[in-house]
């Protein structure tokens, strides 16, 4: 993003490095220029060239994951993905959250190819792979609580349940999705995406928590019969290596009042004795 933003040309770095579903479907770079139109007036909207991409068209789809629109766009994700992708990360690790993260984003591309194969509005941005996170979330912790919010005549902020928010942020994406079918216009929102992203999440989400409590499960198995068919050893001391005894001492008559009739004392061979 930064380098996509300090570039004197921006645009060329963007429409180059941007994923363009035409482009991945056929394996051949684009360079056109793609006039967007609005689908009731007919007027051009917008018009915008395709750049050259120097490297292959497929690694488009990791370069776009990691770039932004414009600062709002940047800090929105980030803003979700602060929120929501702690806790992701702690139940699932670090190194299979970095998996996870990277597979949720090229589901999301998918599925948003597979609506619109033939497009050459090209996409960019985290918001798939961060779709996954919020996906992951809802899974795995569907009874906590998300700070929110709500803006409805007043301002305020509630707590909802994350099953609530989350819900609400998925179907919105889904309707929004389904009315954006066939519509060319520019400056678009990916939602396909969106829900491509949240599917994977939810569902790679269930697998890996089950997965990872049966390796537990298996673990602890494996390691308590592997403890109850280790040999018992018994450690005998032979008797002349006792050196002392100790033993209760007897107070003849009356109870013991001051307690020394429970101290213990030691008993020692004499100087010069055989042990």
């Amino acid at each position: 993003f930064p380098q996509q933003m300090g570039l004197p040309d921006g645009d060329v770095f963007t429409y180059a490095f941007s994923v363009v579903p035409k482009e991945i479907v056929t394996g051949q770079d684009v360079e056109e220029t793609v006039e967007f139109r609005h689908p009731i007036t007919g007027e051009k909207v917008e018009a915008i060239k395709l750049e050259h991409t120097p490297i292959s068209v497929y690694v488009t789809l990791l370069t776009a994951m990691f770039m932004h629109g414009g600062w709002l766009h940047l800090l929105g994700n980030m803003l979700f993905l602060w929120i929501f992708g702690n806790n992701v990360e702690d139940r699932l690790g670090r190194v299979r959250c970095l998996v996870f993260y990277v597979l949720g984003g090229l589901a999301a591309a998918g599925l948003q190819l597979a609506f619109d194969p033939g497009s050459v509005v090209p996409s960019l941005g985290a918001s798939g792979a961060i779709g996954a996170v919020l996906g992951a979330y809802l899974v795995l912790f569907p009874r906590a609580r998300v700070t929110t919010l709500v803006m409805f005549i007043f301002i305020s902020v509630i707590q909802l349940p994350a099953i609530a928010v989350l819900g609400m942020w998925f179907l919105l994406q889904l309707l929004q999705g389904v009315g954006s079918l066939g519509a060319r216009v520019g400056g678009g929102v990916a939602y396909w995406a969106h829900v491509g992203g949240f599917a994977f999440g939810a569902l790679a989400a269930l697998v890996l928590d089950r997965v990872g409590a049966d390796l537990l499960e298996l673990g602890l198995e494996a390691l308590a019969s592997r403890t109850a068919l280790l040999p018992r050893v018994e450690l005998r001391l032979p008797e002349r290596a006792i050196a002392t005894e100790t033993v209760g001492a007897i107070q003849a008559g009356g109870d013991d009042t001051h307690g020394t009739g429970d101290r213990p004392r030691t008993l020692r061979a004499p100087t010069g004795a055989a042990p």
